[in-house]
């Protein structure tokens, strides 16, 4: 079969990666088996170039292919497989602690207003969780209905007090965002002077953390899926650790909404031991009314 020219744009991309790269930014590397490959550039029919995903832990909740195209230019193709390279790192980083596992009980909630109508006080349902994973059916935007808002609990089991870091990964357009955390001010104070013995652990020893709710100094979680799609996948990435570190590199916004920016795996650093809890949520558009 004839090289397509609208891929050689990707190519020079990734030889620049390898080649100008510091050694501790984030590379891509070529799958030889298809099998072992998170992500492939197609030329689609218009000349554009799409995206089809193949990581497991992704497709098999649905969603098999971005929305999203590029031109095949190579600063385009730079800043998504730059920022895909990331993503996909950040989200298979992890670390198994049986402490963690076993004694740290996540929950995920409906909320919904207090008085005020502003603030979300109260969970409205049952944990949403299932078999480690939350199921959610999303319906079209209805003048008048009231949109259906999620918040976070977390209980603390273990015998140590812990900082909790919680991130968003929206696999739909490559966007990680920060959705529990300590201010980068805090967090950089702490990195490079000795004031992590005076920051408190968020979530104390047989202590429960709520996030989005009940006063958690968070908004809660909205989901919506694009007009053109019916499904979307996301995940929750809980970090634990028993001292304050600095994760502020973790966020990235999406290389099809902004110019991009370098990526640096920064994994936490001066820990004495830290877990992980990856939970994904699957989002389906619920079936339309004729």
């Amino acid at each position: 079969m004839a090289f397509d020219l609208h891929l050689l744009p990707v190519f020079d991309a990734l030889v620049y990666l390898h080649t100008t790269s510091s050694p501790d930014e984030v590379k891509f590397a070529l799958a030889e088996d298809r099998a072992d490959a998170c992500l492939e550039v197609k030329v689609e029919n218009d000349g554009q170039l799409g995206f089809i995903i193949l990581d497991d832990q992704i497709t098999q909740h649905g969603l098999h292919h971005l929305a999203f195209k590029i031109t095949p230019h190579f600063d385009a193709a730079l800043r998504v497989l730059r920022d895909a390279a990331h993503y996909f790192h950040q989200l298979h980083l992890s670390q198994h602690n049986r402490d963690v596992e076993e004694h740290i009980d996540i929950q995920f909630l409906p909320v919904k207003k207090a008085a005020d109508g502003f603030s979300y006080r109260t969970a409205t349902g049952p944990n949403l969780i299932k078999d480690g994973i939350v199921s959610l059916e999303i319906g079209d935007d209805v003048e008048g209905d009231e949109p259906v808002y999620y918040g976070v609990k977390i209980l603390n089991n273990t015998s140590r007090d812990l900082y909790p870091h919680v991130f968003l990964f929206n696999s739909g357009d490559f966007t990680i965002s920060t959705y529990s955390s300590f201010s980068n001010s805090v967090l950089t104070r702490c990195v490079i002077g000795s004031f992590s013995d005076k920051i408190d652990a968020a979530l104390r020893s047989k202590q429960s953390l709520k996030i989005g709710y009940g006063g958690g100094g968070r908004g809660p979680i909205g989901f919506y899926i694009p007009d053109d799609e019916d499904v979307d996948v996301s995940f929750l990435k809980f970090i634990f650790s028993t001292k304050l570190v600095n994760l502020e590199n973790v966020e990235r916004e999406s290389p099809f909404l902004s110019s991009g920016r370098a990526t640096k795996s920064v994994p936490p650093v001066n820990v004495d031991e830290w877990g992980s809890i990856l939970i994904p949520i699957a989002q389906k558009r619920r079936s339309r009314q004729v």
